[in-house]
């Protein structure tokens, strides 16, 4: 770090010089009067200036605290610089990112001895804020000390882990869990009360009902539901509508993706269920299954980390075997040959598969903008050849369904 003066210290002994180069020339009083407030001001910053040349080593250095390091979308965080340096300025500059608004909007801000900057994430993500560019100056602002300050990195999960809802299973892998299943057997929920048969536990016989109905009858409990869920992202292509006249913002494909595992993690987790996420391509990280409240934040600290800027992959990461019955979640924007070879080996193996659309709606209907007469002509043939390529989309879909695998784009939350 290098003692340097700062630019009112500069123009204060500039405008000081000027003005008694007037004063001697010309004779006039004034300009020596209007000189002295900045003379006086040159002379006490001359007296507070450090008298070592290792002032500025010697400045302790500042640090950056943030607010939380794990937040979800659109929850604030604030960052605080601060110094123990006696009677300092800090001003604070930080770098501007697309999905992250500050206040200041400009990102610079300036305080005594500490200073505070409000973030709001708008999408989820790892965010890098530094380095932040901090200027130690005096108490007059005539000599400044500048450092880069690294605050921790921010971890923004997806707004949709609150998700999506319930899905009755069509069996189940376990007989114990915290939640009901479809399935009668052991259990402490009522089901239903019925007359006895042969083998049925003494302790399940409801005698209230045998004395007033004169027949023994039992009662019948459901199971508590323990079952294996897999999600499976398709992420070997980011696909997103370019922001033009003709093609409306809207998440990529990997957003969707994202927000889809996001969402159904934290329900099936949520609900006791043991849930696994694989990824056919390389942005996302395949984690094992587990449940619970750590395994839940395992697979969310995953998801913020997922690699926007990865390169397409030439094959696809091998599945390993799956558990008949399993409960299968496949995401993708359905296009490759390969991802319906592995749905139909899913259905083959005895998953209970269930494949969600991830493919933007913009992109969904660029066919019928093609035609339209304000789309320039470099567009139109980008939406042409999409409109060709989502038409082969729906023949795949269309064998999917046909083979009894349901098909529906994810619309977040509850929507599914």
């Amino acid at each position: 770090m290098k003692l340097t003066a700062t630019p009112a210290h500069t123009r204060a002994l500039g405008g000081a010089l000027l003005l008694c180069l007037l004063a001697v020339a010309y004779g006039r009083l004034d300009a020596l009067i209007v000189a002295l407030p900045l003379i006086a001001y040159i002379a006490l910053a001359a007296a507070l200036r450090p008298r070592t040349a290792d002032a500025a080593h010697e400045t302790p250095p500042a640090v950056a605290h943030v607010s939380a390091q794990r937040v979800l979308e659109d929850d604030p965080v604030t960052v605080e610089v601060s110094t123990t340096a006696p009677h300092t300025l800090l001003s604070v500059g930080m770098p501007a990112q697309a999905a992250l608004r500050m206040t200041p909007r400009n990102g610079l801000i300036t305080g005594a001895g500490a200073t505070r900057l409000q973030l709001l994430p708008l999408s989820w993500g790892r965010y890098d804020m530094g380095p932040l560019v901090v200027q130690h100056a005096d108490i007059l602002g005539a000599r400044r000390v500048a450092e880069a300050v690294s605050p921790p990195t921010i971890s923004v999960s997806p707004g949709d882990a609150a998700g999506a809802g319930q899905r009755r299973l069509n069996r189940v892998l376990g007989i114990s869990g915290p939640h009901l299943s479809a399935t009668k057997g052991d259990g402490i929920d009522l089901a239903s009360v019925r007359a006895f048969r042969t083998g049925d536990r003494v302790n399940r016989v409801n005698w209230r009902v045998t004395s007033r109905t004169g027949e023994i009858h039992v009662n019948e409990m459901f199971t508590e539901r323990d079952t294996d869920v897999l999600l499976i992202t398709d992420t070997d292509r980011d696909v997103h509508a370019l922001a033009s006249a003709f093609a409306d913002r809207t998440g990529s494909s990997l957003d969707l993706t994202v927000r889809a595992v996001a969402a159904l993690a934290s329900r099936y987790i949520g609900l006791g269920d043991r849930v696994r996420v694989h990824d056919f391509g390389s942005r996302i990280a395949s984690i094992p299954a587990g449940t619970g409240p750590g395994h839940l934040r395992r697979i969310v600290d995953q998801l913020a980390r997922a690699d926007r800027m990865s390169d397409p992959i030439r094959r696809l990461t091998p599945l390993g075997h799956v558990r008949s019955g399993t409960l299968t979640f496949v995401m993708s924007p359905l296009l490759t040959d390969e991802v319906a070879a592995e749905i139909g080996r899913l259905r083959a193996a005895g998953a209970d598969v269930h494949v969600i659309d991830t493919m933007p709606a913009a992109i969904t209907g660029l066919a019928s903008r093609a035609a339209r007469d304000d789309v320039p002509a470099s567009h139109r043939s980008w939406a042409t050849a999409w409109g060709m390529r989502v038409a082969e989309r729906k023949v795949l879909i269309a064998q999917l369904i046909s083979q009894g695998v349901p098909v529906a784009p994810w619309q977040g939350g509850d929507g599914r």
